[in-house]
């Protein structure tokens, strides 16, 4: 039980120093060892133990201050509190922010203290710590200055019982055992400390050392205080640089009252922080603290941080964070050295068909691949960062020259030729590489990227491969980087929208169905072609949303017809990505699903190009969408290069003969003979024909009688809006009636 300490007399605090010997006595060498660990466990400078009668005050230890110090801190406020008081900014604190000990030496500017209370609950005396740094105690640390108060008292308590004992050697010998068993809870409070101690003279000698600092150190055990040099010696050759180590100690004889912080790296790999404080009794330096702490698994965390900011996760290359820094780098040596150096930007050809057709997993694992061949071929002073997706740059340091640039890119396309075998898959991967030098090209960091991108667009529209920088086609490059970045813009905030050109069966001259085509309202460009920005949208792998974007607005469109009673067949392109794309079945599908849309009433148009890019993976998707009653036109044909054998197991409905062959055919009797041989090979095949790019009604005619079914073109009508087809066909049937066609035939 602990006396409330404003009730306790004055009287009665001076009856018990009286009894343990400490009332009007100077410093105390056996307290010595309590406030050295005080500081040692706190970490702070300064410690000291103080009695008093509640006016008059006896400093009975003292370590990191002068003696002639007469401060003896908040001790009197300690007093009157029943279990721990502290200051953590004195200068912050109403009651002792204008003390003399505060606003100039020795500045003390945090306290903490346990009030002394003997076991009949009367307060006799505090042991206290400070520093001259505002801070605040943790909670092991507090735990341990209650420990050691105890530990005063109890000492106190031998001594009391001392006394008498000495005249009965018997009853002495007991107290002995009792003193030697408290002061064995000393080293018990320094074994229970997570740090190491290590405690020296002031000649640098070793005193003493806790359990955990011959553990983190690994030194033997059977090592006492009394090998000093052998301990010291143990220590440093575990030490990374023990040098600094040593230089260090050499410090601290030469300025004995500094404290220091600092880290030292152990040959294998861990990592220590180091405390040191000095040890004052009576204005005299006579030793110092050491604290060692094992940070290792702290700093291994940081670094693994560090490391995950500047590099990417997947190839555990450089990132672009890192790249920019290597490239700032890169620009500063340069123009100290007069030295130029090549930036390479490289976007892989085909990446898009194999996350699409294998998934992620398999491109994870060849855009590592990837990444492993290209290092091989790279000079360990160059770098290679990954900067997302498909996107890879390359730093070439070292007076590198266009020439260098290109055949460096070369080795790129060498290494990355020969197949990748993923799970038993074989992928041919390309790369199309645009080169930007410094200085010639840009002394920015942004200004080099740029221009490489640009080149690399360059080089992946021209299918080249390879292209350095040209001022002469930049203004090409800037608009197709522009519209690359905001196509994906374009598709979701509705600046595209659909063209429809009518179709016209030639025999019973009605519309039958119309084709669908895109074209874009850019903000800064006007309306763009498809042609501009079709081949954009596979490069980026935008085109599968074209697509379904496309499929959608059509089909809402041919609602809309229908219930305005107007039957027409809408007729949409596919691109050879859109063809590969596994999903594009059930994609379909469900438009049709949506806007209750017969499957019949849609028409896909592919070309010959994109059969043969991937006939298996074409008979596929067009074989199940054609089963359940969605017509296929084969568009451009004649153009490229077709399998008739795949021509014959297709669903194909239709062939469109190019307008090509259409143009010149009442001038060019070879043309006419293409024409006429397409006539017969698709109605032998059981496909309807359809000619583009009618412009006259004399091509009309001479269609009509080579047994042409339908035609579309300018002559017909241009390719206009949704709501223009309305009028057109009101106009057209009111022009052209029905006409019956009896026995007709298509052949």
């Amino acid at each position: 039980m602990v006396l409330n300490p404003s009730l306790v007399s004055k009287s009665a605090r001076l009856e018990c120093l009286r009894r343990y010997q400490v009332l009007d006595t100077s410093l105390d060498a056996s307290f010595e060892d309590i406030v050295v660990l005080a500081t040692a466990l706190c970490q702070t400078p300064i410690a000291q133990i103080v009695f008093s009668d509640s006016e008059k005050f006896w400093r009975k230890s003292l370590v990191g201050l002068e003696l002639s110090e007469q401060h003896v801190g908040c001790c009197s406020h300690t007093l009157l509190e029943a279990d721990f008081f502290e200051v953590p900014n004195t200068l912050k604190d109403k009651h002792f922010a204008t003390e003399n000990w505060v606003i100039s030496d020795p500045k003390i500017r945090y306290y903490a203290g346990v009030p002394l209370t003997t076991q009949e609950g009367i307060t006799i005396g505090t042991l206290s710590v400070m520093d001259r740094q505002a801070r605040l105690l943790n909670t092991e640390q507090c735990a341990g200055l209650h420990t050691l108060a105890g530990l005063i008292i109890s000492i106190l308590g031998v001594r009391d019982r001392l006394e008498p004992i000495k005249k009965e050697n018997r009853r002495y010998e007991e107290m002995e055992i009792v003193l030697k068993r408290t002061l064995s809870l000393v080293d018990a409070t320094l074994a229970a400390t997570t740090d190491g101690i290590l405690v020296v003279d002031h000649r640098g000698k070793v005193t003493r050392f806790n359990q955990h600092f011959v553990t983190m150190w690994d030194i033997e055990e059977s090592v006492s205080p009394k090998g000093h040099e052998k301990l010291i010696l143990d220590v440093l050759e575990r030490l990374k640089e023990p040098e600094r180590f040593l230089e260090k100690m050499t410090q601290f004889y030469e300025t004995p009252e500094e404290m220091t912080y600092d880290v030292f790296e152990l040959k294998n790999g861990k990592v220590f922080e180091r405390y040191s404080h000095p040890q004052w009794v009576e204005g005299k330096h006579v030793g110092r603290v050491w604290s060692f702490r094992d940070t290792t698994e702290r700093h291994e965390q940081a670094a693994l941080l560090r490391h995950r900011a500047l590099h990417d996760g997947l190839t555990n290359l450089p990132n672009r964070v890192l790249l920019l820094d290597r490239l700032q780098q890169a620009i500063l040596l340069g123009r100290r050295e007069m030295k130029s150096f090549a930036v390479l930007l490289m976007d892989l050809d085909r990446f898009k068909d194999v996350n699409d057709t294998l998934g992620h997993r398999i491109g994870d694992i060849l855009l590592r691949q990837v990444s492993s061949r290209i290092l091989t071929i790279l000079r360990q002073s160059d770098t290679l960062a990954r900067l997302g997706g498909d996107e890879f740059a390359i730093l070439l340091l070292g007076q590198v020259t266009a020439e260098n640039a290109i055949q460096f890119a070369e080795k790129v396309h060498q290494v990355l030729e020969p197949s990748f075998l993923i799970e038993d898959v074989s992928l041919d991967i390309g790369a199309s590489i645009g080169i930007a030098l410094f200085p010639d090209h840009g002394d920015q960091v942004h200004s080099l990227l740029k221009m490489a991108d640009i080149a690399m667009y360059m080089a992946k529209s021209a299918e080249t491969g390879i292209t350095v920088y040209s001022s002469s086609k930049d203004q090409y490059s800037l608009k197709g980087l522009v519209l690359k970045n905001d196509l994906r813009h374009a598709i979701q905030d509705g600046h595209l929208f659909l063209l429809y050109q009518p179709k016209v069966n030639l025999r019973t001259k009605q519309a039958t169905g119309v084709e669908a085509l895109v074209r874009w309202k850019h903000p800064q460009f006007g309306i763009i072609p498809p042609d501009d920005f079709i081949r954009l949208a596979e490069q980026t792998g935008l085109i599968k949303p074209l697509t379904i974007w496309v499929l959608k607005e059509a089909l809402r469109q041919e609602l809309f017809w229908r219930k305005a009673g107007l039957d027409l067949r809408v007729a949409v392109n596919l691109s050879v990505r859109s063809l590969r794309d596994a999903k594009l079945s059930d994609q379909v599908l469900e438009v049709l699903q949506t806007f209750n849309t017969a499957p019949d009433r849609l028409e896909l148009e592919i070309t010959e190009s994109i059969i043969m890019d991937d006939p298996t993976r074409a008979m596929e998707i067009v074989t199940r969408l054609g089963s359940v009653g969605i017509k296929f036109a084969l568009d451009d044909f004649g153009t490229g290069y077709s399998s008739l054998s795949y021509l014959k197991k297709l669903p194909i409905s239709a062939i469109k003969i190019d307008k090509s062959f259409i143009s010149e055919m009442m001038d060019e009797g070879d043309d006419e003979v293409i024409v006429v041989s397409i006539i017969e090979l698709a109605h032998n095949l059981g496909m309807k024909v359809i000619a583009e790019g009618v412009e006259d009604q004399k091509t009309i005619d001479h269609l009509s009688v080579l047994h042409c079914d339908e035609v579309q073109g300018y002559f017909l009508s241009r390719p206009i809006s949704g709501d223009e087809i309305m009028e057109w066909a009101e106009k057209w049937m009111k022009n052209h009636p029905p006409q019956i066609i009896k026995n007709a035939a298509h052949h």
